[in-house]
């Protein structure tokens, strides 16, 4: 064989020649599927294999910007799901994009492409904690498989974003980049908070059915099936997108960032779940308090929001249940403030929570098991009659009872530790930017409201449950803690 057929061949045979030609034979092979797909009448199956192929090829080819837009796109997750069936677990967005980014990054550590940051005490508290968690997984009503589905979907996929945001966002404007996802995010579910409130129509609900807090209040189930999930997630993009929007700048950026932030602020206000009002004043006082910027700019936001307020309550909005209000309906306002079953029912769960715990105070009595020891308590026997026929599901809307209950005080401590380790690592934070010249406190003060604002919704619901939430707050305290130099090999997002 002579040398130039010989050379030819070899040609063939580079490693990237037959990366091209395997890739464009499975970029083939994907079109066809999706051509039959979309023939056979399954449009929603492609265009879910059409992002998960787009969101991991993102993560691939550059990994910030493939983390971004996961988080992003995150609202939808629902869609966006292979459905394995024969038993095997559903291979959805986050599930799909965690294990992808956690394999690029290892991969690039391993080749030496990049460094992973110094290891913290917020990093060990969060591995004790899923440790913690994890020991509840045996005796949980879920089965071991489902309660390891559960831990990895609300624990671990939660502290994963804390990892890939200290890791990929790093240098400069990782800060502002998480900023505005989660503007995206916040005025998002804000639009489409409102207009289910005053239209009465869900937007991606996962139940079929509609229900009221009351004659004047729709109860809100776009996306998550839940208010209180809702307004969980709103309250989370708010104080890093007021420290965004109080920043010196142009002015059409301050408009663009205001408008996001008080599009989230009007979902939390329509979604009347008292505890996302709480937490969302609380957070916006702390980011005013603690940052200068932010106490400088905050009145005009505050006249912009009075003024939105005032146009959204006037006559051109459409009525709600009863046509006694738009917006602003005094009706809900006043039954939502004084409504005191939600506040009975805490309370009676908090004290049948420490006292079931007691049954197992270490290991606690397995993971999501509140409710079956519940069930054999009088307050449950009180409570409903289907405790009766064997059917009791109750939760106990309080995340720290519900940690104590699943996993003992080992759960419980290990949880309160990485809450501790944050806020300890944020007030240092704070404090140093305050007294170095040039700091910039706003991001400090964005990440102890968001961490207070969590801490307080706590104390109302089981926020673990609650995964986006848990993400977006795990993704502002991994951009803050964030070193601010770019790790080796990354220059661009």
């Amino acid at each position: 064989m002579s040398t130039s057929n010989t050379r030819r061949i070899t040609a063939w045979f580079r490693p990237d020649v037959v990366v091209n030609i395997f890739g464009l034979l499975i970029a083939l092979g994907v079109a066809a599927w999706l051509a039959d797909r979309l023939t056979a009448g399954q449009e929603f199956k492609a265009l879910a294999t059409v992002v998960l192929v787009a969101v991991m090829v993102a993560i691939v080819a550059r990994p910030r910007f493939g983390f971004l837009l996961w988080l992003a796109i995150a609202p939808f997750s629902s869609i966006f799901v292979w459905k394995m069936g024969s038993g095997l677990p559903d291979l959805g967005l986050h599930r799909l994009a965690a294990l992808v980014t956690l394999f690029v990054l290892v991969a690039q550590a391993a080749t030496g492409q990049r460094r992973f940051a110094r290891l913290t005490g917020v990093d060990v508290a969060a591995a004790l904690f899923i440790i913690g968690m994890a020991l509840s997984v045996p005796a949980s009503r879920l089965g071991i498989v489902g309660g390891a589905q559960y831990l990895f979907d609300f624990i671990v996929i939660p502290l994963l974003v804390y990892f890939f945001a200290r890791e990929l966002l790093r240098g400069p404007r990782g800060i502002q980049q998480a900023a505005v996802v989660l503007a995206l995010v916040g005025a998002l579910l804000g639009l489409f908070a409102v207009r289910e409130q005053l239209t009465n129509q869900p937007f991606l609900s996962p139940i079929p059915f509609r229900w009221t807090y009351g004659p004047d209040i729709w109860k809100l189930t776009s996306f998550f099936g839940a208010p209180a999930t809702l307004s969980l997630t709103l309250v989370m993009t708010v104080p890093l997108v007021l420290v965004a929007a109080t920043r010196p700048g142009p002015a059409a950026s301050r408009l663009l960032w205001g408008a996001a932030l008080i599009m989230a602020l009007a979902g939390i206000w329509q979604a009347y779940v008292r505890a996302g009002w709480l937490s969302a004043a609380a957070a916006i006082a702390i980011v005013i308090l603690l940052s200068p910027t932010a106490r400088r700019y905050s009145p005009r936001l505050i006249l912009a929001a009075l003024v939105l307020i005032a146009i959204l309550g006037s006559r051109f909005i459409p009525q709600t249940l009863n046509g006694s209000g738009g917006f602003v309906n005094s009706n809900a306002l006043r039954s939502r403030l004084w409504s005191e079953g939600p506040i009975d029912y805490r309370r009676d769960a908090l004290r049948v929570g420490l006292e079931i715990a007691g049954k197992s105070p270490i290991w606690g009595l397995g993971l999501d098991n509140f409710g079956q020891g519940a069930a054999n308590t009088s307050w449950a026997f009180s409570q409903s009659i289907e405790v009766r026929i064997g059917t009791w599901d109750v939760a106990p809307h309080n995340n720290y009872i519900y940690l104590l209950t699943s996993a003992g005080l080992v759960g419980l401590l290990s949880y309160l530790a990485l809450l501790a380790a944050i806020g300890w690592r944020g007030f240092r934070g704070w404090r140093h930017a305050g007294r170095s010249p040039g700091g910039d406190q706003g991001p400090w003060a964005a990440l102890l409201a968001t961490l207070i604002a969590y801490a307080i919704f706590s104390y109302t619901f089981d926020v673990i449950n609650a995964q986006l939430a848990s993400m977006l707050l795990f993704l502002v305290v991994g951009a803050v803690l964030a070193p601010r130099e770019a790790a080796r090999g990354e220059t661009r997002a």
